[in-house]
């Protein structure tokens, strides 16, 4: 006589999503799922355990200031438009600041890219 795992019901995560990934189906087996609810931000499981993943959280944060820079640009494009439009110069402040964004970009990307 043969025991059939039962897994229907009981909360379970993915250990290579770290997302809720229940069971459905009776018989069903564990897989790559764990009763171990991640406990920490990017989590990843060391296999016994959730740990931060460190990469992930970093990339993250990369990828967060590109966001913020180029919502900058995005947000003083008016200005460029308007100089291009009327011939008003833009305040040489905000000039200093597009381009510095710029930059700022593109090293974030190579930083990204490594």
């Amino acid at each position: 006589f043969k025991t059939i795992p039962d897994w229907r019901g009981v909360p379970l995560w993915s250990t290579k999503t770290a997302m809720f990934d229940p069971i459905s189906k009776l018989g069903q087996e564990l897989g790559d799922r764990t009763e171990v609810e991640p406990d920490c931000p990017f989590p990843k499981w060391n296999g016994t355990t959730w740990e931060t993943d460190t990469e992930a959280e970093a990339k993250f944060l990369l990828i967060g200031e590109i966001q913020e820079q180029e919502n900058y640009l995005l947000s003083t494009d008016w200005m460029v438009i308007r100089q291009t439009e009327t011939g008003k110069p833009m305040p040489a402040d905000i000039t200093q600041a597009r381009q510095t964004a710029r930059e700022r970009i593109s090293a974030l990307k190579v930083d990204l890219a490594e």
